[in-house]
């Protein structure tokens, strides 16, 4: 401010104002700090230079989302659109009816933290700009600014009415991995949306199946992230890739003379199974290894290796690994639901 006053009647006037949109008001919170502890020129935003941003943008059909989560992408920019009332028509007008709102979305690019969507048309474009640049949307200041429509034309693609069928992908990660370290790993395919449950140690990654095609050719034993080996697999209810279940009738030469042997398909070799392990959930923050080796032990289990996570509270387990396969199967039999210090455990099979 130009003068302590005005800084005064700055905070009088804006302390405990609610801004943002009707649902999602936050109160504003406004005090009188000493210059010392204000920040470097360059880290300043002035409000003029927000206005001037505002002005210089292009005319474009393309918009730059930024400061704005990179999950459930097509949901949150549905939302947007039509939170921004393009789509109202007059109830009295009967020459227009209401369109669906995925028809204003025609392409959409998903970076580490931006958020490129290409509209169906200038107009709408800026109106998206005009009602959510700098304003708070889901605890956070977001900005959309029209940009060069060359950005979007170089760069990979989801098409949101696209009839490319989307594979559901399983991969086993770090504990407290965010879902931009996991697109990362990902990186150069761009999968099309991220669920990380928090607390645990995997996450469901959603890609055309043309990228999952190239990743698991690519990385068929998984792909080396953060110092940790990360194993990708097709979920157990994704079944678009997975091969099918159904049986080949052999075809037989028929008796008439223009009839033309064929082959039976080759049959589906399954894949190798990985190493024989179990993980044991459920378990207490004072629970050794010398607890799971004595409950595996006891069972007359031959345990070969432990490793024991109890970097998160709420997700305590440990990896056992063990002879061969069928002592994976003989485990879950029997010490599914046993008790560890009191505490009731859940034995999972790995293999």
């Amino acid at each position: 401010m130009d003068t302590p006053d005005t800084a005064r009647r700055v905070v009088q006037e804006f302390q405990g104002f609610k801004f943002g949109q009707q649902h999602l008001r936050m109160p504003v919170t406004a005090v009188i700090v000493p210059m010392s502890e204000m920040p470097g020129e360059k880290a300043l935003k002035r409000l003029s230079d927000f206005y001037f941003q505002e002005k210089a943008m292009p005319y474009t059909v393309t918009v730059r989302f930024s400061q704005i989560a990179t999950v459930h992408v097509m949901k949150t920019i549905l939302e947007l659109v039509e939170g921004a009332s393009i789509n109202d028509v007059d109830e009295y007008d009967m020459m227009f009816e209401e369109l669906p709102v995925s028809t204003f979305i025609k392409n959409v690019y998903v970076d580490i933290d931006t958020i490129l969507v290409r509209f169906s048309d200038r107009g709408t474009a800026r109106t998206i700009c005009d009602q959510y640049n700098g304003t708070w949307y889901k605890n956070n200041t977001m900005y959309a600014y029209c940009v060069a429509d060359k950005e979007l034309d170089d760069l990979q693609v989801i098409e949101p009415k696209s009839t490319t069928k989307t594979a559901r992908l399983f991969a086993n990660v770090k504990p407290g991995t965010t879902v931009d370290e996991i697109r990362k790993m990902f990186a150069p395919h761009v999968p099309q949306d991220v669920h990380m449950p928090p607390g645990k140690a995997f996450a469901s990654v959603f890609m055309h199946d043309e990228a999952v095609v190239k990743f698991m050719a690519a990385y068929p034993n998984g792909k080396k992230f953060g110092g940790k080996l990360c194993r990708v697999s097709y979920a157990k209810d994704d079944k678009s890739q997975r091969p099918g279940k159904g049986k080949f009738q052999p075809a037989f030469p028929s008796t008439k003379k223009t009839a033309v042997v064929t082959r039976a398909p080759a049959p589906v070799v399954a894949p190798p199974l990985g190493p024989p392990k179990v993980r044991v959930n459920g378990l207490a923050y004072a629970t050794t290894e010398a607890h799971i080796r004595k409950l595996f032990e006891d069972a007359k289990f031959e345990v070969r290796e432990i490793e024991l996570d109890n970097s998160i509270a709420s997700d305590i387990h440990a990896v056992v690994k063990l002879k061969d396969h069928d002592e994976v199967e003989r485990a879950f039999a029997a010490l599914d639901k046993k008790k560890v210090l009191k505490r009731k455990i859940a034995v999972v099979k790995m293999a």
